[in-house]
């Protein structure tokens, strides 16, 4: 069990009996995740739904996930943490069946019959959610010294006064 969650699951099974998980996944046990970030501490919380719809006989997995993680920060280069929401809502299908009529703007996992990983399912869905370039606030990056149009950035400008200088000389 990964924090109250078992380490693999069934999702369409989980679907017809109609489960709900919650609890942690450590993010150490998501390898491509971790090459994304800064450290592998911390975990995410996770709470799905598992469903059958009666008329349609579709199989749904929805809920949330949220992870703060480390990364670094595009504009500064320090490290910050992002905090990384999202809520999955996927149709479930077994490998070879066809959903006919699903809007192709579906999310579809497709599972075969071996059992699956929850620190993979949970693993795509914090990958999918990732910025593609963190970075701070503005107004709370380190380098907003640096940043045209800032209000700091009349303060610290460290070529103005080479700027200056030629211009003297001129």
């Amino acid at each position: 069990m990964l924090g109250g969650l078992p380490a693999t699951v069934d999702p369409i099974l989980l679907a017809d009996k109609g489960a709900r998980l919650f609890g942690r996944v450590p993010l150490r046990n998501m390898a491509r995740l971790k090459a994304q970030l800064l450290d592998d501490e911390g975990e995410a919380e996770v709470d799905l739904a598992f469903e059958c719809s009666e008329g349609a006989n579709l199989r749904r997995m929805h809920g949330s996930v949220i992870a703060h993680v480390s990364m670094t920060c595009q504009r500064c280069l320090e490290a910050m943490t992002v905090e990384i929401s999202t809520a999955p809502d996927t149709i479930l299908l077994r490998t070879g069946e066809a959903e006919p009529g699903l809007p192709p703007e579906a999310d579809v996992l497709t599972v075969g019959t071996a059992p699956t990983p929850i620190a993979e399912l949970i693993e795509e869905e914090l990958l999918l959610a990732l910025p593609m370039v963190p970075m701070h606030e503005l107004d709370e990056c380190p380098a907003r010294a640096y940043i045209a149009g800032s209000p700091d950035s009349e303060k610290k400008r460290p070529f103005a006064e080479l700027a200056r200088r030629k211009r003297d000389n001129e």
